[in-house]
């Protein structure tokens, strides 16, 4: 072989050589690209957000809660995932009538870590209730899953959504079928006397209630009817009417007891009137 060609041969070698180094470079390279990006990915979703949201929204992560008290509210939903500081929004539907909860929210976050001890706490306990989580698959619900099992000895449940033009007679009617019923209590505004839309009715015996349950969602006049049972005692606005026109079947005992304290009260202001009179 001659010189010449000794010399062509190692050139080829050395080309070949630099072409092997150049791809292994090229690899070296791109696995080094794909973990900075995995790295950087993984850092921004730990990393809050402090402007809620990026352009595209991608960094939205949104959790769906059911089950939930009708009485529960904003700031019972925070306490109960932490009170993150990471949360962008809570959607919590609410009845027109009385302003009490449907039963479900969505929770925003902008920290994945957050989002996902959210998740965690599914099964806990809101109140009396458990709670069902899980990540939103939309904002549009067509209808809620709430626990039918009241606590022991629960004479009571919450009737809402009611046409405003209901009697207390109607309400016990309605009801009447899961057991004897002790007293049918409307909400009525304090100052105007005006039926709110939504009352209690409370059972002789507490094997009533979680057949009653089984009316939620139903159609009542028109109207679905809200039905949950209440552990909590009665409140300033929720009062028996003494009036006779359609309520004359399920408050007659209570009636009584009003009317007798009330004669009480009458009997004490004219001896305390007398009183003043001596002197």
């Amino acid at each position: 072989m001659s010189d010449s060609e000794d010399q062509k041969s190692e050139i080829e070698a050395q080309q070949e050589e630099e072409k092997v180094a150049s791809k292994e470079a090229k690899k070296r390279k791109t696995r080094t690209r794909g973990s900075k990006k995995k790295k950087a990915k993984k850092d921004e979703e730990d990393q809050p957000n402090l402007h809620g949201t990026t352009e595209k929204g991608e960094k939205i992560f949104s959790i769906f809660l059911s089950g939930l008290p009708y009485e529960c509210d904003e700031d019972k939903i925070r306490e109960f995932l932490g009170n993150p500081k990471t949360i962008v929004d809570i959607k919590l539907p609410k009845y027109q009538d009385t302003g009490r909860c449907l039963g479900y929210s969505h929770v925003e976050f902008n920290r994945k870590k957050d989002y996902e001890h959210g998740l965690s706490l599914d099964g806990q306990k809101i109140g009396n209730r458990y709670i069902d989580i899980a990540p939103s698959k939309g904002k549009s619900v067509k209808k809620v899953v709430r626990s039918k099992i009241p606590p022991p000895g629960c004479r009571t449940i919450f009737v809402g959504n009611l046409p405003y033009d209901i009697t207390e007679d109607q309400v016990g009617d309605k009801f009447r079928k899961f057991g004897e019923i002790d007293q049918v209590r409307f909400a009525v505004n304090y100052q105007t006397k005006v039926f709110k839309g939504f009352g209690y009715v409370d059972f002789k015996y507490p094997e009533a209630v979680p057949r009653a349950l089984d009316f939620d969602g139903t159609e009542f006049k028109g109207r679905k009817l809200a039905v949950d049972f209440s552990t909590s005692g009665p409140r300033h606005g929720y009062k028996i009417r003494i009036h006779d026109e359609g309520n004359k079947l399920y408050n007659k005992g209570i009636k009584k007891e009003i009317a007798a304290k009330k004669r009480r009260k009458e009997k004490m202001r004219a001896k305390m009137e007398e009183g003043r009179d001596f002197a």
